[in-house]
């Protein structure tokens, strides 16, 4: 990028994990004790995601088609599978890559924290599972001005993507947010965002929400 730029630039990915983190902790809790299982564990975000989940004591089998990523993740002490099927006996899923075959495979009345763009959870055919969509935040409604543009969003709604660029605004630091994801800075993020009014939803706010 330009060092002469005047502007600082975030994907958004920080944000996004911690709030993925803070959902999956939240519908795990609800459950104890069932066996969670993660897609797109290997992307930036997705390994963030899990690594910050073992760190809270949560424990995912992380889905990857590739030998040399899953033997990565391994040695960070994660649990890995090769093929989606081996999800079929957990009840719970963390699903951060789009693919459609986690419809074939999610067993009746599955659990599903969703942060795959889109959502790869069929509405219809599987109607049976409960999908939260882990990376919706909420805005704290005073401190908004004029008319939002984002229809699949309710007024006080937020992105957590979306939201990263009001927390990078909003920051003195004034350093790019972008590279690699921190699974060790997430708290930290989810602290600012509350400092300036963007909060995690209620769990059933996020039920049925998809990108």
């Amino acid at each position: 990028l330009p060092s002469s730029r005047s502007m600082c630039v975030t994907h958004g990915d920080h944000l996004t994990a911690a709030a993925v983190v803070e959902n999956v902790v939240r519908l795990a809790a609800k459950s104890p004790g069932e066996r969670i299982f993660m897609t797109g564990a290997t992307g930036k975000t997705g390994k963030a995601v899990a690594l910050a989940l073992l760190r809270r004591g949560v424990s995912v089998v992380c889905h990857s088609s590739s030998k040399q990523r899953r033997d990565e993740l391994e040695t960070h002490g994660l649990q890995t599978a090769s093929e989606l099927r081996a999800g079929a006996d957990c009840g719970m899923w963390v699903v951060g890559k789009y693919d459609q075959l986690v419809n074939q495979v999610m067993p009746p009345s599955a659990v599903a924290c969703v942060f795959a763009v889109p959502n790869p959870v069929n509405p219809v055919s599987r109607s049976d599972v409960m999908a939260y969509d882990g990376a919706t935040m909420q805005i704290d409604e005073t401190r908004l001005k004029g008319q939002r543009a984002n229809l699949k969003l309710l007024r006080q709604e937020i992105y957590a993507c979306n939201a990263a660029t009001l927390l990078l605004a909003s920051s003195s630091k004034q350093l790019d947010d972008l590279g690699e994801v921190d699974p060790l800075t997430l708290e930290a993020y989810l602290e600012e965002a509350e400092s300036i009014g963007i909060t995690l939803k209620p769990l059933e706010d996020l039920h049925g929400k998809g990108r």
